[in-house]
C-alpha cells in the first residue's frame, strides 16, 4: 500500500535472470515432503541465494517445503542457464530429500533451453528428472575418493604411528573395507595400497581398473582413471562425507563396521519417514493386507500421506492409534 520508491523509475531491465526453488521433497515419490535436520547446506558459486538457513538447520513439518531460492543473472538467457546449472550441480543438501537433481536436469534439458515449454515436467516425468545426479561409474569413483580421504583424515588424528598407512601389513593381505550409504542404497568400497601405490579399488565387487591416486588429502582427492584426472572436494561431517566433483554432489553416510543387534528394525516394519500425526488407522492386528494397500494415513507439512504395505501378508501388530504424534523413524505397524 505504500508509495513506490522514486529510484525505481530509474531502473531499466538488464540481461536475463532465472530462479530455481529448492524444496524439501522427493520428486520420485509423488513429491512427498521431507523433514528433519539439514547437516550441511551449500550452493555452488556465482549466484544469489535467499535461504531459510546458512549452512545447516531444521526443516519442520509445521511449514511448507521451500528451503531456498537460487537466482542467476547474465547477459543472455543461455548464459544465465549455464551459470545456474553449474551452481545447482554443485549444491549440497545433506539430511533430507530434495529436488536439486530435478532442477539440474530441467535446466540441462534441450526443451527448457529452447524456451516456451510449460509441459516438460509432465512429459519427461519427475521420476526420471529427479533421480540422483551421480550414478554408475561417477558414483563409484566418488565413493573411492571418499574412502581415501577418510583414510587420510583418520591417520592425521592417529596417536600411534600416524605416518604409517592404515591397513599396513608386512605381508600382502586383504583390502581395506569401508561401507557407505547413499540414499537408500548401501555400498562396499575396497582398496589396498602396496609400497605407497594404490593397487586395488572396487565398489560393490566391481573393480575399477587403471586408477591412480594423484593426490590424497583429507579435503581433496585427485584420481586418474583411464588417463583422465578428476578432482574430488571432500567435506567431513560427523558421520557423512560430502563429495563434490564435476558430476555433482554425493552425500556418503559412513556405516559402522559393527551394528548392535538391538538397533536393527524387525523385517516387515512400516516406519515413519518424517514426524507427523496419525489421522486414521485402516487395519487391525490379524488382518490380511495386500501389497500397496493403505495401512494408515499420516499428516505432515500440510499434506496427508498414505502409509501402504510393501508386501502381501498379515498385520502382526499396530503400534499407533488415531491422533498419535510420531517422530521420524517410529515403527507404525508390522506386517509379516
Amino acid at each position: 500500500g505504500g508509495e513506490v520508491p522514486a529510484q525505481l523509475d530509474l531502473a531499466t531491465p538488464s540481461g536475463h535472470a532465472i530462479e530455481a526453488r529448492i524444496y524439501a521433497e522427493d520428486p520420485t515419490n509423488n513429491y512427498q515432503p521431507s523433514v528433519g535436520t539439514v547437516a550441511h547446506f551449500e550452493v555452488g558459486p556465482g549466484v544469489r541465494v535467499d535461504a531459510a538457513f546458512d549452512t545447516a538447520g531444521e526443516v519442520s513439518e509445521h511449514y511448507d517445503a521451500m528451503i531456498a531460492k537460487v537466482i542467476s543473472h547474465a547477459a543472455t538467457r543461455e548464459q544465465a542457464i549455464r551459470l545456474l546449472t553449474r551452481a545447482m550441480r554443485g549444491t549440497a543438501l545433506v539430511g533430507i530429500d530434495n529436488n536439486v537433481a530435478l532442477l539440474v536436469r530441467t535446466l540441462e534439458h534441450d526443451d527448457f533451453g529452447a524456451g516456451g515449454d510449460t509441459e516438460l515436467l509432465g512429459r519427461a516425468g519427475p521420476g526420471e528428472l529427479g533421480r540422483p545426479l551421480v550414478e554408475g561409474a561417477a558414483l563409484a569413483t566418488s565413493l573411492v575418493a571418499a574412502a581415501l580421504g577418510a583414510q587420510v583424515a583418520r591417520r592425521q588424528t592417529a596417536t600411534i604411528t600416524p605416518g604409517v598407512t592404515s591397513g599396513f601389513r608386512n605381508v600382502p593381505t586383504g583390502p581395506q573395507l569401508v561401507r557407505f550409504r547413499v540414499g537408500d542404497t548401501d555400498h562396499a568400497v575396497e582398496y589396498r595400497f602396496s609400497r605407497g601405490r594404490l593397487v586395488h579399488a572396487a565398489v560393490d565387487g566391481d573393480a575399477i581398473d587403471d586408477v591412480v591416486v594423484a593426490r590424497a588429502q583429507a579435503g581433496r582427492v585427485d584420481l586418474i582413471v583411464d588417463g583422465v584426472r578428476e578432482s574430488f572436494q571432500l567435506t567431513h561431517l560427523t558421520d557423512c562425507i560430502v563429495v563434490r566433483s564435476t558430476s555433482g554432489v554425493v552425500a556418503a553416510t559412513v556405516l559402522p563396521r559393527f551394528v548392535e543387534p538391538t538397533l536393527e528394525i524387525a523385517e516387515g516394519s512400516l516406519v515413519a519417514t518424517m514426524p507427523g500425526t496419525i489421522r486414521s488407522v485402516e487395519v487391525a492386528a490379524g488382518d490380511h493386507v495386500e501389497a500397496g494397500q493403505t495401512v494408515l494415513m499420516m499428516e505432515a507439512m500440510k499434506m496427508e500421506m498414505p502409509i501402504t504395505s510393501h508386501i502381501d501378508g498379515e498385520v502382526t501388530d499396530v503400534h499407533v492409534k488415531e491422533g498419535d504424534t510420531v517422530e521420524a523413524g517410529a515403527i507404525l505397524a508390522t506386517i509379516t
